[in-house]
């Protein structure tokens, strides 16, 4: 959608409004625009659009609103008393100053037939009236400059790109677009659509597929049977695309061994042409943005420009630019392929990017924070939030930010008998205890963490952005009770066919709303799982006396110790992960007895740890050599001749988190020296 237009238009969705209101806010907008909305019950607004097309030319712009839900969207925008809804019409004049008194704006109504039959002349008169007025706001547009800091286009109607969608019509086309799909040097995405059998045309929009990726992506439209089916032949299996699906082909040819790195996307009849559209034009964007592909295909040069984010609608973001009347939009898939504009893009935002004239997009990838500056305000002890994006039998990989990955061991995640993936899955946020990094690696506990409410903001991708990462709350799935839009359209099917189609349609959507509900069921359960073990471990927290065997402290724990050994390590690994011969310090057990916040059977745990030289390959035990101070540059504590101190995490959600000192001697014994808290570095 782009204003000024050339003709009558109908607002699609959301976003469309969004523009809509942009565009009426633009102190620079010379052309009156005319606003129908359409009565409840009725198909086409009381006013006749083409008419005033007719009369009016390009004077003006005539936009209609045919849905209450956009009415809506447009009365939270610029208020009520600035909308127009059921019926209505109205005409905004040119510039802004109609903003600061909206009842100025003439509301013709049509509550019954002589309103009705009225409202056509004057809408007209309106328009009459805002043509002849003086606009002292309307101010002209800069004009281009060459690309550079401050540089703003002139505003105008894009041009035509050098590319259309090539059509595929005969089993000679489609072996050479297969023949290109698979060829390693290609250098752009390609979007290949297809038509339902009998449709005339495909369930998406061509032409915006083609008008938005010129220059990033192209289009090809798989269009008979025939070649279809050649189509399908010429590609690796689980590679094709027919019957009314879409995909996009990624640039090169690793999609050939590994399918869903190009998405199938399925559009059962009209009614999906606007959500499918845009499912591709983001699948595109994002493969665009992986192959290094930039903004600036047009005619016009891009240039550098300073906004302010309006609003996030839909998966866009608009930006006010001064000096340029429509303004630009923002595009995650141009910062970060799968992230949500919301996460990425908030109001009062402030970006400098390069904007494309043509397309009116802003590229904003100069503005993206690296993971040392993002990460840099979390402290040792903090709750964090962080995505999983990878879970096996021995931990989860985790994402603190795009790109930064980290491991958290299963040791730290499940307790109880519970496994990982019980608790995870890729695509989860959780909460982490963080714990400062030592010898390099950042200490990281799903058990010691506290409520994810509690968690500490996740870092902005862009300067001046939202947090990347929130909590998810479980959403309502889509509805199914009415039948597809269009499914019953003629298509040269015989009714009971039609029917049967109608019918097919509606189940798989039913099937595709289950299988969502059930994916947020699951993840629920997950979170109360993962709930369930946090409080348990606080339970725990606390060192409790334990049922005594033994008399004397050392003897106590040494049993300890050996039951614990028996029940972590599996029999097949009894004789590899001997204990080692260990003894205690003459600090151990009295500093053992005065830790708090810390379950004795986890400092039990950990000593296990160490006396099998498991803690040397577990990350989350943080194994480091103590030094003599808290400075780098300190030396390591070492006595006798070479004997080392060693420092382990005992992973408290505590201030000052605890931590295991204990001696490696020479005659190969462990002497446990100590717990002290983080910043005591006594042996």
């Amino acid at each position: 959608m782009q204003f000024p237009t050339d003709a009558p238009v109908a607002l699609r969705d959301r976003l469309d409004v969004g523009l809509l209101v942009t565009y009426l806010r633009s102190s620079s907008r010379t052309r009156p625009v005319v606003l129908l909305t359409v009565a409840d019950g009725a198909n086409q607004p009381f006013v006749s659009a083409p008419d005033l097309a007719r009369e009016f030319g390009r004077d003006i712009d005539v936009v209609t609103l045919p849905s209450k839900d956009l009415t809506f969207a447009l009365s939270d925008a610029v208020g009520k008393e600035a909308s127009a809804f059921l019926g209505a019409c109205r005409v905004y004049p040119p510039g802004d100053r109609w903003q600061s008194n909206p009842r100025s704006l003439s509301l013709h109504l049509g509550r019954d037939e002589a309103e009705r039959r009225a409202m056509q002349s004057r809408i007209a008169d309106d328009v009459r009236r805002a043509l002849s007025a003086a606009t002292p706001t309307a101010t002209p547009a800069p004009r281009v400059a060459p690309a550079g800091p401050g540089t703003v286009p002139k505003p105008g109607p894009p041009s035509p790109p050098a590319d259309g969608v090539r059509i595929v019509d005969d089993p000679a086309s489609a072996a050479a677009l297969a023949a290109h799909l698979t060829t390693p040097a290609r250098k752009r995405p390609v979007v290949v659509i297809t038509r339902a059998s009998g449709a005339a045309a495909a369930y998406v929009d061509a032409e915006e597929l083609r008008a938005d990726l010129a220059g990033l992506a192209d289009v090809a439209e798989i269009t008979g049977a025939e070649a279809s089916w050649a189509f399908s032949q010429a590609v690796p299996d689980q590679c094709q695309v027919y019957g009314g699906a879409s995909r996009v082909y990624p640039i090169g040819d690793d999609w050939t061994a590994d399918p869903y790195l190009s998405p199938l996307r399925f559009a059962y009849g009209p009614s999906d042409k606007v959500k499918v559209t845009r499912q591709l034009i983001s699948d595109a964007l994002s493969m665009a943005a992986r192959g290094g592909l930039t903004l600036g295909s047009g005619t016009e040069a891009p240039c550098v420009v300073t906004g302010e984010v309006q609003g996030v609608i839909g998966d866009r973001a608009l930006v006010t630019i001064p000096g340029v009347q429509m303004g630009g939009t923002l595009w995650p898939e141009l910062v970060l392929p799968d992230l949500a504009a919301e996460r990425l893009f908030c109001k009062g935002m402030r970006v400098v990017g390069t904007f494309d004239p043509e397309s009116r997009r802003i590229d904003v990838t100069g503005m993206r924070r690296s993971a040392v500056d993002a990460l840099s305000g979390y402290r040792d002890g903090d709750t964090v939030l962080a995505r999983v994006v990878g879970v096996d039998g021995g931990g989860c990989d985790v994402e603190l930010f795009p790109g930064e990955v980290r491991r958290v061991g299963a040791e730290d995640i499940a307790e109880d008998g519970a496994t990982v993936a019980d608790l995870v899955a890729a695509g989860d946020v959780v909460a982490l205890w963080f714990g400062e990094p030592e010898a390099g690696q950042w200490l990281l506990s799903m058990l010691d963490a506290a409520d994810p409410a509690e968690a500490v903001p996740a870092p902005s991708v862009l300067d001046g952005g939202p947090p990347w990462l929130v909590t998810v709350d479980k959403a309502e799935p889509a509805g199914d009770d009415e039948a597809p839009e269009g499914a019953e359209e003629s298509t040269g099917l015989t009714p009971e066919q039609q029917r049967e189609k109608a019918l097919i349609i509606k189940r798989l959507r039913r099937a595709e709303n289950e299988i969502e509900e059930l994916t947020l069921q699951l993840q629920e359960s997950r979170k109360r799982l993962r709930a369930a073990q946090k409080r348990l471990k606080r339970r725990q927290g606390a060192v409790t006396a334990v049922d005594r065997l033994f008399e004397g402290d050392a003897d106590q724990l040494d049993f300890e110790i050996g039951a614990a050994w028996a029940r972590m390590i599996p029999p097949a690994q009894k004789h590899e992960l001997r204990l080692r011969p260990h003894r205690f310090g003459d600090h151990f057990l009295a500093t053992m007895a005065e830790v708090e916040g810390i379950a004795r059977d986890k400092v039990v745990e950990v000593i296990v740890h160490v006396l099998t030289g498991l803690d040397a390959e577990l990350d989350s035990r943080g194994r480091y050599q103590l030094r003599t101070g808290e400075g780098g540059d300190n030396p390591a504590r070492t006595r006798n001749g070479g004997e080392v101190c060693w420092r382990v995490s005992l992973q408290a959600n505590t201030p000052g988190a605890r931590r295991l000192h204990y001696w490696t001697c020479h005659d190969w014994t462990i002497e446990l020296s100590s717990i002290r808290v983080h910043d005591d570095y006594r042996p």
